[in-house]
């Protein structure tokens, strides 16, 4: 069971990858703006902050490090005020900050939309995701790792601080994953 996992996890990033490595090709092809597009991404798997279920935390405990990121396409604007964008988005809330593993985890990796509206002259800006992930609970506290797919949404706000920092807080919303609601709030510092 855990070597297909593996292989399934490899394939998905394998994927995302590719994808990434696509979309960020300007079309003329130039490598300094490729090179800048993917070391932002790569330095998005850095974003932390923490995340609090609203259910039951028999199975999980709380609150939890927390990750939320996204390998979107070019947003399309409409009316000015309105961005769709669709791509592969992953969030992750563990015991453990990044790179490091084990403990009570629950993670969603799969293809997303978000929908984002600019106000306040963009220092506001309102959004909502939803997609179908693969989910994925592992319980310490309980003895079990499940993986399966479930439909997930966020709605939140994001507020940048800088050029290069925002503050993002969101609800999301998850069907329970073997019986457990992995539902809660996520509040979040994304670097880029």
């Amino acid at each position: 069971m855990q070597i297909n996992q593996l292989k399934l996890s490899t394939a998905l990033f394998s994927v995302v990858v590719t994808l990434s490595l696509f979309n960020s090709a300007p079309a003329n092809a130039q490598l300094g703006k490729t090179g800048q597009a993917i070391a932002k991404q790569a330095v998005g798997f850095l974003n932390t902050g923490g995340y609090f279920f609203s259910g039951n935390t028999t199975a999980l405990g709380s609150p939890k490090f927390y990750r939320a990121g996204g390998f979107y396409v070019k947003p399309k604007h409409v009316g000015g005020v309105f961005s769709i964008t669709g791509g592969i988005e992953t969030v992750s809330a563990s015991d453990h900050f990044f790179p490091f593993t084990g403990g009570n985890e629950f993670s969603l990796l799969g293809p997303s939309g978000r929908v984002t509206a600019n106000l306040a002259g963009g220092r506001l800006k309102p959004f909502v995701t939803g997609g179908l992930f693969a989910g994925r609970v592992r319980s310490v506290n309980l003895g079990f790792d499940r993986t399966q797919f479930t439909p997930s949404a966020s709605f939140g706000l994001e507020a940048p601080l800088g050029k290069y920092v925002s503050i993002q807080a969101s609800y999301r919303i998850t069907q329970k994953i073997n019986g457990v609601d992995t539902s809660g709030f996520g509040i979040d510092v994304k670097l880029f």
